[in-house]
C-alpha cells in the first residue's frame, strides 16, 4: 500500500478511535441518508531531499451530512479540533505522520431538498517517507 493511501488508513482509524461519532467515516462518498465521509485532495511535496525521500502536505475534505445543522457542524468541528490537537501522531509502516492542521474550517456547502445539510472541512496532513 502505497504512504499515501495508509495515510489515509491511519487518520480515519485514530479518529474513530477516540471520537464518538454519530457514524463511521466512508471514503467512498457521502451516503444519501446522511453520513460522514473523507476523500484526499491534492497535495503537494513539501521538502524533497538529497535521498528522494519528502515531506508532502495531503489535504483531507471530510463532509458531514445530517438533517441537523449543528450536528453535522459539530461533527466537523470535532474531528479538525482532534486532529490539530494531537502531540503524538501514529506512524504507519511505510511513512511517518509529522503534522496535522486545520486549512479550510468546517463551513456550510449546501442543503439538499431533502433538508439535510452538508457542511466540508480540510485538514492538511503533513506526512515523511
Amino acid at each position: 500500500m502505497e504512504p499515501q493511501v495508509e495515510m489515509m488508513n491511519v487518520v480515519l482509524d485514530t479518529v474513530e478511535s477516540n471520537i464518538e461519532l454519530f457514524d463511521m467515516i466512508r471514503i467512498n462518498g457521502l451516503p444519501a441518508g446522511g453520513g460522514i465521509s473523507c476523500e484526499i485532495s491534492p497535495g503537494y511535496n513539501k521538502d524533497i531531499y538529497l535521498n528522494k525521500q519528502s515531506s508532502k502536505v495531503i489535504p483531507l475534505l471530510f463532509l458531514c451530512k445530517n438533517m441537523n445543522q449543528i450536528t453535522a457542524l459539530n461533527t466537523l468541528c470535532m474531528i479538525g479540533n482532534y486532529l490539530q490537537g494531537l502531540k503524538e501522531y501514529p506512524n504507519g509502516t511505510s511513512f511517518e505522520w509529522m503534522n496535522a492542521a486545520v486549512s479550510s474550517e468546517p463551513s456550510k456547502v449546501g442543503q439538499q431538498e431533502d433538508g439535510q445539510y452538508i457542511y466540508s472541512c480540510v485538514v492538511d496532513i503533513t506526512i515523511y517517507f
